[in-house]
């Protein structure tokens, strides 16, 4: 196939922009990953299911202390967004801001 026509095929496919963020076990340490793949999974528990890279600092946080907070991006801000995520300034903008963001922190 095509490479333009598989980039303007798989870019119709809807999703939504996340941005799942977490600590480390002593909460010093704050760390944001953007996240394209998020599902609920059960309504009793409330349980949703997460898309994250095996190999990342965000992974290993989550896995030690089952805490994270999933924030949904909206349309207008994924603009804003892009440009900081494609240049990999992403975690160092969105830990800068973190405080706003752990305000209401689940445990899932």
């Amino acid at each position: 196939m095509n490479e333009d026509a598989k980039k303007a095929a798989l870019r119709m496919i809807p999703y939504g922009m996340y941005v799942l963020t977490t600590k480390n076990t002593q909460g010093d340490e704050v760390d944001a990953a953007t996240v394209n793949w998020v599902t609920q999974t059960s309504f009793s528990p409330p349980l949703v299911a997460v898309g994250v890279k095996a190999d990342s600092k965000t992974h290993q946080f989550v896995k030690d202390t089952n805490v994270f907070a999933v924030n949904v991006i909206s349309g207008e801000l994924r603009s804003v967004l892009t440009p900081i995520i494609s240049n990999n300034l992403f975690t160092a903008f969105f830990c800068a801001f973190s405080d706003h963001f752990f305000d209401s922190i689940l445990v899932l």
